[in-house]
Parts: structure tokens; sequence; C-alpha cells
């Protein structure tokens, strides 16, 4: 029996109220380039395989700095958020026009936060 099992609750949630549930972290990071904070949101479940995949695609494809750099714009893309965990960019052409002139040690600087954290939950899913 695993440990999960041997857990009590009070009831059982309907559909409705685990689509409700608010269970993926937002993470703070400290940004005194930018003279403030950014958020860092967790990926869904969907989400997070895609971008896994995405990820491995851009590896092995990317041929210039160019690509590698288009790469990095996806990944903040998808990850930053604001304090509820919402998208501050729907994709990678806006990721793109608002970060493409940021300096590109802060950029990765933020792609090895998320790498960080991004390689602790697949290492988690792993184990589960």
């Amino acid at each position: 029996m695993d440990d999960v099992s041997k857990e009590t609750t009070s009831r059982a949630l309907s559909g409705a109220e685990i689509a409700a549930a608010k269970d993926l972290d937002v993470e703070r990071v400290e940004m005194p380039e930018w003279g403030g904070h950014v958020h860092l949101r967790t990926l869904g479940a969907l989400e997070h395989v895609e971008f896994s995949e995405r990820l491995q695609a851009v590896q092995a494809e990317a041929k210039s700095d160019t690509d590698r750099m288009i790469g990095v714009l996806d990944m903040l893309a998808r990850f930053l958020s604001d304090e509820r965990g919402e998208r501050l960019y729907t994709d990678v052409e806006q990721a793109r026009a608002a970060l493409g002139g940021r300096n590109p040690k802060t950029l990765a600087r933020l792609q090895r936060r998320i790498l960080e954290t991004f390689g602790k939950a697949e290492a988690a899913a792993k184990n589960d």
C-alpha cells in the first residue's frame, strides 16, 4: 500500500473542484537588473509535456545562436507570469518583441532558474 492510500480525506472532490484547485506554484525571482522581480509559473501537465518535447527539439535542431535565443524566448514566454500564474506573453513572438533587446546574460539567468525548477519537476514526475 502506498503512502497516498493511507491518508484519509474528509470528502471526495468533484470534477469542478479539482479543476478549480490552485495547485500550480508561482515562484518569485528577484531581478535587480530590471529593478524588481518576476514570477515563474509551474506548467500544467499537458503544457509540461509539450514544453519538454519542444525543449528537446530545439536542443537537437538549433543551428545558430539565433535559433538558441528563440528557444530561450519561447521558454520565457511559457514560464513568465503574474503573481496569479497568468502568462505575461501569449506566444514566442510577443516575448521576442518584449525581451529580444534585453541583456542575454540576464535572460540566461532566468533560463537556468527555469531549467533548475523544471528539472526538479521532471525528476519528481519520474519518481512518482
